[in-house]
């Protein structure tokens, strides 16, 4: 059996609690983007890098000693 309750409220403090309960709305929003970017940025770290670069060249190419004496 489903009772109706009702209940009389002041204006002000009607809209202190719809502003309340805009800026935890704010958080919960703001928490959620924050644990998203947080998995994005973990999931992108588990792959390497490509920093550029070349190979490197064997030492006897760059220590051509024949050619020295």
């Amino acid at each position: 059996m489903k009772q109706n309750i009702t209940i009389s409220v002041e204006k002000s403090l009607l809209r202190k609690a719809r502003a309340l309960a805009q800026e935890l709305l704010r958080i919960a929003n703001r928490e959620s983007e924050y644990e998203l970017a947080r998995r994005r940025a973990l999931a992108r770290l588990s792959a390497p890098f490509h920093l550029g670069g070349r190979k490197r060249l064997p030492r006897e190419a760059l220590h051509d000693r024949e050619n020295l004496r």
